[in-house]
C-alpha cells in the first residue's frame, strides 16, 4: 500500500525539495547554542504575532468586518443545541474515528 506512495514523491520531483528541507534542517540544529536560542526566539516571537493575529481577524471576520458586512451570528442553526447527542461525545466518536481509520462517511 506504501509503494505508490513513495514511487510518486519520487517521481512527481518531490526528492529534491524534502533533500532541501533535511539540509535546512540540519543546518538550523547544528547552529551554536546561541545562535539556535536566538533562531528559536525570533520564530516564537512571529508565531504569537500571527496567533494573535488570525484570533483578530478572525473576531474581526465574525462581527462584521467582512467584505459584506455580514455579521455571522448562528442563524442557520435551528434545531438547538448544536450538537445533539452533546459535545464531548461527538469529540469521542471523531476520535474513535481518527484512531480506527473509518471512512470520512461514517
Amino acid at each position: 500500500m506504501e509503494t505508490p506512495f513513495f514511487y510518486r514523491l519520487i517521481t512527481d520531483g518531490y526528492v529534491l525539495k524534502v533533500t532541501i528541507f533535511l539540509v535546512i534542517v540540519l543546518v538550523i540544529f547544528l547552529l551554536p547554542n546561541k545562535a539556535f536560542a536566538w533562531f528559536e526566539y525570533v520564530t516564537s516571537v512571529i508565531k504569537i504575532f500571527l496567533f494573535l493575529l488570525i484570533i483578530t481577524l478572525s473576531l474581526a471576520i465574525v462581527c462584521g468586518a467582512g467584505p459584506g458586512g455580514y455579521v455571522h451570528d448562528g442563524a442557520y442553526w435551528r434545531d438547538l443545541p448544536a450538537f445533539k447527542n452533546g459535545f464531548t461525545v461527538r469529540l469521542f466518536v471523531y476520535a474513535i474515528k481518527m484512531l480506527c481509520d473509518l471512512p470520512s462517511d461514517y
